[in-house]
C-alpha cells in the first residue's frame, strides 16, 4: 500500500512541507542532507552573488552526477546483454554436444 506521509524539509533555510510515499522518507532525506552540503560547500567558496547561483550549481552538480549514472547504467546493461547471450549459446552448444554423444553411443 502506498501510505502517504507528511514530513518538512529545509533547504537552504527556507522549509518544504512534502506528502510522500512512506518507504521514499529516506530518500527525501538523504536528498535535502546532499542539497544543504552542496549548498554550503559553494556558499564557503564565497564566488557567489546569491542563493540563485548555490543552488544552480547544486542543480548542476546533481543533473550531471544523474546522466553519468544513466550512462554508467546503459553500459553495464550492453555488457549484461552480451553476457547473456553468451550464455545463451554455450547453452545450445551443450544441448548439440549432448545429441552429438547421444547419436555416437548408439
Amino acid at each position: 500500500m502506498d501510505e502517504k506521509i507528511a514530513i518538512e524539509l529545509e533547504i537552504s533555510q527556507r522549509s518544504y512541507n512534502l506528502k510522500i510515499r512512506q518507504e521514499d522518507e529516506w530518500v527525501f532525506r538523504k536528498a535535502n542532507e546532499t542539497i544543504n552540503a552542496g549548498i554550503n560547500a559553494y556558499a564557503n567558496r564565497k564566488d557567489y552573488r546569491d542563493k540563485q547561483d548555490l543552488m544552480a550549481m547544486v542543480l548542476l552538480q546533481a543533473v550531471v552526477s544523474n546522466i553519468k549514472t544513466e550512462e554508467k547504467f546503459k553500459e553495464l546493461n550492453k555488457i549484461k546483454s552480451a553476457e547473456q547471450k553468451d550464455i545463451q549459446t554455450a547453452i545450445e552448444v551443450d544441448k548439440l554436444l549432448d545429441m552429438a554423444l547421444a547419436n555416437v553411443e548408439k
